[in-house]
């Protein structure tokens, strides 16, 4: 098996694939507070429950540089690997076409890399996980450039934490855009809100482009926008499965 790792900010999601085929995910904190050996055993425990008897090579992107060290003894305390990071000197085949390349995130590489090998077409990818994403690929992987904003977990807590008289919510999508009690006020701008900016300036975005884009959603939080957003079409671990994509690159193409 193949272990695809997509370290974010909130989460990191460990993918193992057999073949092309993503068969199991396990999600944990990015939390550097916990030891390596609490996730060692966690993530011994999920193998064994899913019956993984073996991975022959590990490839992470990550967006927490802090965080991998401990992905790096994980990796090698359950799996006895060294696993690959992705970033500038790794080759991808994403070309990047930023002022400075080095600041382009690993998730972002990865977003383009699933782009391309599920579609090969031009595409705005709505990323929507700690930050919203909008990121515009070309067919032939290239990066073009991205708009980040806070995501919908980040403005709520901002809110709340700065609101004496609100209250953390459930996010979920209220019947109706003006909400009559607080909890259906506050969700109808976090998702109503977010997705019609999200849509406004992908539409922006397509227009400068003067041609039209695929439009791809995915991240934590597009499972709850996607229902307003359906004219993007859901994807769910296209990070993962961009990893895989340029671990299968590397290795069955020269």
């Amino acid at each position: 098996m193949f272990l695809a790792i997509d370290v974010g900010n909130s989460s990191t999601e460990l993918g193992f694939f057999e073949g092309d085929q993503l068969m199991y995910t396990y999600r944990m904190k990015s939390d550097t507070s916990r030891s390596k050996d609490d996730y060692a055993l966690n993530v011994e425990l999920f193998i064994k429950s899913k019956g993984i008897c073996e991975v022959s090579e590990i490839l992470v992107s990550s967006v927490v540089p802090s965080f991998n060290n401990i992905i790096e003894g994980i990796c090698q305390d359950v799996f006895h690997l060294c696993p690959n990071f992705i970033g500038p000197k790794y080759p991808s085949g994403i070309r990047v076409n930023s002022d400075n390349p080095k600041e382009v995130g690993a998730d972002l590489i990865c977003d383009c890399a699933a782009v391309r090998y599920l579609f090969g077409e031009d595409a705005i990818i709505a990323d929507l996980g700690t930050a919203s994403k909008l990121i515009l690929c070309k067919a032939d992987g290239t990066f073009e450039g991205c708009t980040i904003a806070p995501g919908i977990g980040i403005s709520l807590n901002a809110l709340v934490g700065n609101a004496a008289q609100l209250s953390e919510v459930d996010i979920k999508i209220p019947k109706h855009h003006l909400g009559k009690n607080t909890q259906d006020s506050i969700n109808s701008a976090l998702t109503y809100g977010h997705a019609h900016g999200l849509i406004e300036l992908a539409n922006d975005i397509e227009q400068d482009y003067k041609k039209p884009l695929k439009r791809i959603i995915s991240g934590g939080f597009a499972r709850i926008l996607h229902p307003l957003m359906e004219e993007f079409t859901y994807v769910e671990n296209l990070t993962l499965l961009g990893i895989y994509a340029i671990y299968e690159r590397n290795n069955h193409h020269e």
